[in-house]
């Protein structure tokens, strides 16, 4: 008897977990829809202290996929297959030849010490225009670049 108590608390514990799992997920979407943490927090009955915890996570992991040079590595096409974002990897992407760091990263990180491209005067430099995508147009590419220095800002 004891042991049947116990195992159905050990299954009320995994039942609760898995609920605080899917609460989150559902507030890590309102919070992407643009929802604030109290109306997230009535949505999915918790507390606003927890529901704030949840937002300081979900913020957390969308500065970690802005890269130091601004690009929102979560939108990126391979992100997820051939790569996991710029920071995760330390600047060893895909993209830059074998044993080579992007230079954009080993510029911002290994020489100058900054936080990202958005500490630099010089931003955009010519690091930058001289690792251009090619595919970019120049229209998309100038895009691109706004958006960047953009995202950069609100770091």
């Amino acid at each position: 008897m004891f042991l049947l108590n116990y195992s159905k608390i050990v299954s009320n514990s995994d039942e609760q977990e898995r609920d605080e799992e899917s609460m989150y997920y559902v507030a890590y979407k309102q919070f992407e829809a643009g929802k604030n943490v109290e109306e997230t927090a009535k949505l999915v009955q918790h507390p606003v202290e927890v529901v704030q915890a949840w937002y300081e996570e979900y913020q957390k992991e969308k500065r970690d996929l802005i890269s130091v040079c601004g690009t929102d590595c979560s939108v990126c096409y391979c992100f997820g297959k051939m790569c996991n974002g710029c920071n995760s990897c330390e600047g060893n992407v895909f993209h830059a030849p074998d044993g080579k760091v992007c230079p954009i990263y080993d510029c911002v990180i290994n020489d100058k010490s900054m936080k990202n491209c958005g500490e630099c005067a010089e931003v955009p430099c010519n690091i930058w225009f001289n690792t251009r995508d090619p595919k970019f147009s120049d229209e998309e590419f100038n895009e691109n670049v706004a958006m960047r220095v953009q995202a950069l800002q609100k770091e």
